[in-house]
């Protein structure tokens, strides 16, 4: 399931934005579509109103017309994409035998198994992100029972899943996704450039602190193979004005070990950018007699020369966050919970962002999407213990239903 969104004019020659949606076989999910139309031409949705009556003590349902910015439609959407998504997968999966084309004939029991089972358990959503879930879901189906093409849904959370969704919230109360804005704010009160590059390396190559050490100065080898170290990276740059991004490779002997195994190799992509403020580390701040071939040295005169500790990212990182909530408090966008390792997971939720296209929501811990984050991260794309092991969890998808809550927090923060 995708979708697409385009400006469409109408006759007082107003312009809005309408989605369409397309199954997997690009074929056109006619009733989304018109809905998205509705809403975003009316700027109004439909709300369940529920009143007693008092001398009979029934409950009568109402439905009531509410205004709405053109915002909320987009996140109601992005919503509604995420449901649909998951109607098709279930399908698909022969876990339903709904059709994304009759979705309008899903039950309120397999609407609320999506909201309490996979959004509040599975996802870990918040008692807001969850709300949300509602309203788009309520606002749909009752546009459809207006036209009188389905009847009346019952759409809530149980209140179980309500105070699981608020322990949710206690839980996410740090926010992973650290915004471009307090990036900014972190790079501008770094001490020196060795502490902006380590800064920058978590979250534009995705390194975990350690990893840091695996940037190497000279060319080096390691695999019976010469690799090309930041040096000659940076004398490729200077001969080469119109190349922006060059390949380093980060070798398993720095990167995480898991049990039992050794960790995994990866290339790292370098912007021009990045790699001119390496150059320039080099040539202010870097111990011109450094011995050792690590990229970052440490000047201090007890361990001059050496390589930064394992750690220096984690120290770097609490020292200007204690900088910056000192003073500006939580408005910088920061939390006492963020760590380094926040970073690393920023790089890997824009990226996972970017090659979805924005359209995130219904991607599989299989798809095309997710194995390039894998690849790019050093995650392990095996699923352990088999698909068809309950007692074991697959971790590419507790790693893609991390993701698909970052983007959530991506698109809040960045105001997409």
């Amino acid at each position: 399931m995708h979708h697409i969104d385009f400006e469409y004019t109408y006759k007082n020659h107003d312009t809005t934005s309408i989605r369409a949606f397309y199954d997997s076989n690009n074929d056109l999910l006619i009733l989304p579509t018109l809905f998205s139309l509705y809403t975003s031409v009316k700027g109004v949705l439909h709300k369940t109103e529920q009143k007693v009556d008092r001398d009979t003590e029934e409950v009568k349902i109402s439905l009531k017309e509410v205004s709405v910015s053109s915002e909320t439609i987009y996140r109601y959407m992005n919503e509604l994409s995420g449901f649909l998504s998951f109607l098709e997968s279930q399908f698909q999966e022969k876990a339903l035998n709904i059709s994304l084309h009759v979705h309008e004939n899903a039950s309120s029991d397999v609407i609320n198994y999506y909201i309490n089972e996979i959004c509040v358990k599975q996802e870990g959503r918040s008692s807001t992100a969850i709300s949300k879930v509602v309203s788009a879901l309520d606002a749909y189906y009752n546009y459809l029972a207006l036209a009188h093409i389905a009847e009346h849904k019952s759409i809530y959370v149980s209140p179980t899943c309500a105070d699981l969704a608020k322990e949710n919230t206690r839980k996410n109360r740090a926010i992973k996704y650290i915004s471009k804005r307090s990036r900014s704010l972190m790079l501008r009160h770094a001490d020196c450039l060795l502490d902006k590059l380590i800064l920058r390396c978590g979250a534009e190559l995705g390194l975990r602190t350690k990893e840091n050490l695996g940037l190497r100065y000279h060319d080096f080898e390691y695999g019976k193979e010469k690799r090309l170290g930041i040096k000659s990276l940076i004398e490729e740059a200077e001969s080469n004005p119109s190349k922006q991004v060059f390949e380093f490779y980060l070798a398993a002997k720095w990167t995480k070990h898991r049990r039992n195994t050794g960790g995994r190799s990866r290339t790292l992509y370098i912007r021009r950018d990045l790699l001119l403020a390496m150059n320039e580390y080099i040539k202010k701040e870097r111990p011109s007699d450094a011995s050792d071939n690590a990229l970052f040295i440490q000047i201090e005169p007890l361990v001059y020369g050496l390589p930064i500790p394992e750690n220096k990212g984690t120290t770097v990182f609490r020292e200007v966050r204690k900088k910056l909530l000192g003073k500006f408090g939580r408005s910088c966008g920061l939390d006492v919970n963020n760590r380094y390792h926040h970073l690393r997971h920023t790089f890997g939720t824009e990226k996972f962002y970017e090659l979805s296209g924005g359209d995130y929501r219904g991607l599989s811990p299989e798809s095309a999407v997710m194995l390039e984050v894998a690849r790019l991260m050093g995650h392990s794309t095996n699923s352990a213990g088999g698909s068809g092991n309950r007692n074991f969890k697959n971790p590419l998808l507790v790693v893609t239903r991390g993701y698909i809550r970052s983007c959530m927090e991506l698109e809040q923060l960045e105001a997409i």
